[in-house]
């Protein structure tokens, strides 16, 4: 539901944004979902009606709010280190260029492992592949493709075993009458 989402998506932008302030928030958060998934799974399955389900494309717009969360976090945490404690005994104008510099490797970092790596795995696709072929012919009763080979279009290729010759040949050292002297047979 759009609460569980919401209060996910929170606790998301809590633990990745001051992750370096408080570094056991992940455990913590972990801990929390874990408790989350099992009081929501005994509340679907003993206390409640089953609710309908639903088909759903994907997450829909929390994948993009996840995914903005994450680049925030990766300023947040860059500002965090860069200009609080003394990790860094530099000038300011030193810390500012370091962060910067930080914040675009950590961001064209997560952007290419985001385009390495796909979306959807490739056994997946297969099997969506698979799914809309038996649709297509067992559903929808198409008619397969005829992938029949006519010969008579390459009638002009054959040659019967009679004329086939190797006088014919670009080079008489090219071919040999016998395996004397070829590429099978042992030299000496």
């Amino acid at each position: 539901t759009i609460e569980d989402f919401t209060t996910i998506s929170i606790e998301l932008g809590y633990v990745v944004l001051f992750a370096v302030a408080f570094p056991v928030a992940p455990f913590m958060a972990a801990v929390s979902e874990y408790v989350q998934i099992r009081t929501d799974g005994w509340k679907l399955c003993r206390a409640f009606k089953r609710c309908q389900p639903i088909g759903a494309q994907d997450i829909g717009i929390w994948a993009s709010i996840f995914q903005l969360t994450t680049y925030a976090s990766v300023i947040s945490n860059a500002g965090i280190v860069m200009f609080t404690g003394d990790w860094f005994p530099y000038k300011l104008s030193t810390r500012i260029w370091m962060f910067i510099l930080f914040q675009y490797v950590l961001c064209g970092l997560m952007t290419g492992l985001d385009a390495a790596i796909p979306d959807i795995p490739e056994d997946v696709e297969m099997q969506v592949e698979r799914t809309a072929f038996f649709e297509k012919f067992i559903v929808e009763g198409a008619e397969p493709d005829d992938d029949k080979v006519d010969f008579a279009d390459f009638a002009h290729q054959h040659k019967k075993p009679h004329e086939i010759t190797y006088e014919n040949r670009t080079h008489e050292t090219q071919y040999f009458d016998a395996l004397e002297g070829s590429v099978f047979v042992d030299l000496p």
